[in-house]
């Protein structure tokens, strides 16, 4: 009886130990999963951060490691935490991507990259989530389109920082008259839908009582952004959270029939060229796309004499179509920061310094880079500061507020599915389009001539990438 007790007791301790062993197994391989935004910050040691910086051509860049900014933000945050010292490298946007690959490779990346991207692409599972310091109710301080854009179904995978949105702008001076049936017929374009059966024949109507020049909206040719980010809005994300395709050949039949008749309607023109100079001299009434750079023109253009229309004062912001309504999604490109931890972890008071400085570093350099209007600060509560370093009016920055606001974004999907949507529209969607809009064969691509069959060629085209997706791991693939 007592060999039985001893052989119990020896059981239970060995499963003890065995689930304890398990336990610290489990913490040493997924740190992330644990980090902790009140690890304590030991005062005696010191805490090296390093900080990746991506510079090159580009609307907006990042300021030269010299400038004050840079400075005044390492000097605000060891006001706070003495005991840290921060280093940043410069890094040529094309060569990011190799010099990303070997820091993984060692398992030593930076412990925070400032990049920007049009569709967000984790780089590693040595990437953090920043979902543990960002709280239900401070998720709320940012445009939820702009977390969108970063949020995958494993966690909020960088800080939203700026955001460079593809919009539409219309005259003001003729826009205003809708009085109060602007604001329906703003997300009326905005709605993805609105553009995929004979919707924009309403819209149309309704513009007809402001006496827009005619045709009423000029694109900009050759541009395929618009078709993408209609298809991308209407399908809901192209591709649902089990692999499923959602874009049909049926609906991209339908936008592209209804984008033909758009033009022969007379509704919409291509303009080549003067797309800016007609507006500014008042010969159109709504174009697009363009960004919020738009606003940065309004010196230039009276420079060059053109006075008709007064930038910013005249004009009104409009959401894109699919930036608005079912599927709407904010456009265009957002700089982001992104927070990684070393393969031999440094402990979580070292993750939380990163994240701290991360998050500081989001907001002070979306203050920094958006001082030009060419980009907007992703955290609300900066709207203010920044409108005033722009000296835009409060009536811009409502009418701005309300176009963010009125994309919530796509549905977060896994990691292997949200590189599959990223790869679907930037190796197939938006070369093909490119192709349609500007009369050229997409040849190999799509295994045939544009147009003959462009719909049922662009569906296989999407299936034969996600079938190879669906024999990747099921942790799928990063960058």
């Amino acid at each position: 009886m007592g060999a039985r007790k001893i052989a119990v007791t020896v059981g239970i301790f060995l499963l003890v130990a065995v689930g304890i062993g398990s336990w610290q197994w489990w913490r040493w391989q997924h740190p992330q999963l644990l980090l902790d935004p009140n690890a304590i910050i030991d005062e005696n040691r010191t805490y090296d951060l390093e900080i990746w910086v991506e510079i090159g051509d580009g609307l907006v860049v990042a300021p030269p490691l010299d400038d004050r900014i840079w400075s005044e933000i390492i000097t605000a945050f060891q006001s706070t935490y003495p005991n840290t010292q921060v280093f940043f490298k410069p890094i040529e946007r094309v060569n990011l991507p190799q010099a990303m690959k070997t820091a993984l490779g060692q398992g030593r990346p930076p412990h925070i990259l400032l990049e920007s991207s049009e569709w967000f692409a984790p780089w590693s599972d040595l990437q953090l989530p920043i979902d543990r310091f960002l709280p239900p109710e401070a998720r709320d301080n940012y445009f939820q389109g702009a977390l969108a854009k970063v949020t995958l179904q494993e966690g909020t995978m960088a800080w939203p920082s700026l955001v460079m949105p593809r919009v539409w702008v219309a005259n003001g001076q003729m826009w205003n008259r809708l009085g109060a049936a602007a604001p329906s017929h703003g997300l009326s374009i905005g709605e993805g839908l609105t553009w995929t059966d004979a919707s924009w024949r309403d819209l149309k109507e309704g513009l007809k009582t402001i006496k827009l020049p005619q045709p009423a909206i000029a694109l900009q040719k050759g541009s395929p952004d618009t078709l993408v980010q209609i298809l991308v809005a209407a399908s809901k994300g192209l591709v649902s959270s089990t692999g499923e395709l959602l874009v049909t050949e049926a609906l991209i039949q339908d936008v592209l029939n209804e984008y033909q008749a758009q033009q022969e309607d007379k509704f919409i023109s291509l303009v080549q060229g003067t797309l800016l100079t007609d507006f500014l001299s008042g010969r159109r009434g709504i174009i697009g796309p363009v960004g919020i750079w738009f606003w940065s023109l309004g010196e230039n253009a009276k420079g060059r004499g053109y006075r008709s229309v007064k930038i910013p004062e005249d004009t009104v912001l409009v959401p894109a179509p699919g930036g608005a309504g079912q599927g709407g999604y904010l456009g265009g490109s957002m700089v982001q920061v992104a927070v990684f931890r070393h393969r031999r972890f440094q402990g979580q008071a070292h993750a939380r310094l990163t994240m701290e400085l991360a998050r500081e570093l989001s907001g002070k350099i979306a203050l920094e880079m958006g001082r030009q209007r060419l980009g907007v600060p992703a955290d609300k509560t900066l709207i203010d500061e920044w409108r005033v370093a722009t000296e835009l009016d409060i009536g811009q920055r409502e009418n701005l507020m309300a176009v963010l606001e009125s994309a919530v974004g796509l549905e977060p999907l896994p990691l292997k599915w949200h590189g599959a949507r990223r790869r679907l529209i930037e190796e197939i969607l938006e070369p093909v389009l490119d192709d349609y809009v500007n009369g050229r064969s997409a040849g190999e691509l799509i295994g045939g001539n544009l147009p003959e069959n462009l719909p049922g060629k662009l569906i296989q085209a999407m299936e034969r990438l996600l079938e190879g997706v669906r024999g990747e791991s099921p942790q799928g693939k990063r960058r």
